[in-house]
């Protein structure tokens, strides 16, 4: 995504479509590039919740395979040398 004010009034943005990777340019108004700006915003932050939501239970999970090779005497000292 490219963009750029032209003018005083309005936006220049040249973006993609994640879906179908089509291209477009269009020039719009200082107030409906505030709008994209919002919805970039909302999309933003719902992908890094779900990245972080992820990461969460990529670790979880990781934490339980370590706590069962434990029980299971699997983990030995000579595991953690550099």
């Amino acid at each position: 995504m490219e963009w750029g004010a032209p003018d005083d009034h309005s936006w220049w943005i040249v973006a993609r479509c994640g879906d179908c990777e089509a291209w477009a340019q269009v020039v719009v108004s200082n107030a409906h590039a505030a709008r994209y700006d919002l919805e970039l915003d909302r999309q933003m932050t719902a992908m890094s919740c779900a990245a972080q939501r992820l990461d969460a239970e990529r670790m979880a999970d990781e934490a339980r395979a370590f706590v069962l090779a434990l029980h299971a005497n699997q983990v030995v000292a000579a595991d953690f040398d550099c």
